[in-house]
């Protein structure tokens, strides 16, 4: 199993147990940014008076650089 979660300076955002054997594709790591997205305009409504900026940090691995990853990115604005 991997334990994926999301935070902020506030404390843990967002988590998720993937199933065993299930690895981190650039869909994935889609479906997580948009579950994300969901979270942070109910949890952290100051975020979205602050013109929607939201600083990712992440590595280079092949999901976090897919072009379909930086596509949700931008569509989630």
């Amino acid at each position: 199993m991997l334990l994926c979660v999301w935070w902020d300076h506030h404390g843990v955002l967002y988590h998720e147990l993937l199933k065993p054997g299930q690895t981190v594709t650039a869909d994935v790591y889609c479906s997580e940014l948009k579950k994300l997205s969901q979270i942070l305009r109910e949890k952290r409504q100051k975020y979205a008076h602050n013109q929607g900026i939201v600083l990712l940090l992440h590595d280079n691995a092949r999901p976090h650089v897919a072009s379909v990853t930086k596509n949700t990115i931008y569509q989630l604005g």
